[in-house]
């Protein structure tokens, strides 16, 4: 895994610094990279479980959610996951718990990950938590009920899940379940606005430091939760309201744009903001991993002018996103 790493750097260095062509090629790479190993984590996971008789009867498929799902996984990422399972109606009688069956394979490939580098999600969204694990009436059932009592934390489960991504590409067993999150997003102004109203609350101004030019202790961090994800969860609540079924990030700003909901020119400034924001996530992480594996210790990145005016510029745009959404998307009247 440190090999394919090292060659993917290799590659990218030579497009360094990133446009957004040359970029969204090395997500693909990286996505695809990701992909594998969890594709065959799975596979071991059941190995390792065993095979459980009536298995032929069940169709399982592992899901992707997050910066997976949208493939905007870079070097590193933590684990993003969950299982959706069907039982044949033809399956003869069988006193076998599938739920707890499938619990013992979730924890088991959560571990597995967990040993090639990916971290346990902090807020345990992955399949071993019964949660993001379920037979499909099970999912339509859990949906409904964050239907029923839309607080923030239903609604952001409801977002979660509005990004799920089949490991395996053969089929999609969750795509009806993730089309009626979408239409039902699309079609709840209350919903709409809270989003809205979320980002523009939780959104951290900037990165500011009392020294210009002092190095954060976690940039790739400072990037991520104060430009990354507010900006990819701005973009995703015009997306899902238009119903664009794109799910990378890139992608769904391409089609707001070509949908003439965005400007060409507001478009531009989103996805250049984005690009700045992976790239100087990436850039960090291979600082972090060159200085691991010298046995160094790791040298905080000291941003330089370019990259504070490229931050400044994005913090901007970020802004007048959220603004935009709030404008768009008010609270309704009762």
């Amino acid at each position: 895994m440190k090999n394919s790493r090292a060659m993917i750097w290799e590659m990218a260095r030579k497009e360094w610094p990133f446009s957004s062509s040359s970029l969204r090629e090395l997500l693909k790479i990286l996505g695809k990279h990701h992909r594998d190993i969890h594709e065959r984590a799975f596979s071991l996971a059941i190995e390792q479980v065993g095979v459980a008789s009536g298995m032929e009867y069940v169709r399982n498929e592992p899901l992707l959610l997050g910066s997976g799902a949208r493939g905007e996984q870079l070097l590193f990422s933590d684990q993003d996951h969950a299982l959706i399972y069907e039982i044949d109606q033809d399956m003869p009688l069988s006193s076998l718990d599938w739920d707890a069956y499938f619990s013992q394979i979730g924890h088991v490939y959560a571990a597995l990950l967990h040993e090639l580098g990916y971290p346990l999600c902090s807020g345990n969204v992955m399949m071993s938590n019964p949660r993001w694990r379920g037979e499909t009436r099970k999912w339509t059932a859990s949906i409904q009920e964050y239907w029923e009592y839309p607080d923030w934390e239903n609604i952001r489960f409801l977002l979660i899940a509005s990004e799920a991504r089949p490991i395996l590409s053969d089929h999609d067993l969750f795509s009806s379940i993730r089309q009626s999150i979408t239409n039902h997003i699309a079609n709840s102004p209350y919903i709409c606005w809270k989003i809205a109203d979320q980002l523009i609350t939780e959104r951290v101004p900037g990165m500011k430091s009392s020294h210009r030019r002092q190095p954060f202790k976690d940039v790739e961090n400072a990037v991520k939760e104060r430009l990354y994800t507010p900006l990819v969860n701005g973009v995703r609540l015009w997306a899902v309201y238009e119903q664009i079924d794109a799910v990378s990030t890139f992608d769904r700003i391409e089609r707001l744009q070509k949908n003439g909901v965005w400007s060409e020119a507001f478009a531009s400034d989103v996805a250049s903001a984005l690009r700045v924001a992976l790239t100087m996530r990436l850039r960090e992480q291979w600082i972090k991993t060159s200085a691991k594996n010298a046995g160094a210790k790791t040298v905080p990145l000291s941003l330089s002018s370019k990259d504070w005016e490229e931050l400044n510029t994005s913090f901007i745009t970020l802004r007048k996103l959220l603004q935009l959404s709030v404008k768009q998307f008010p609270r309704p009247r009762r």
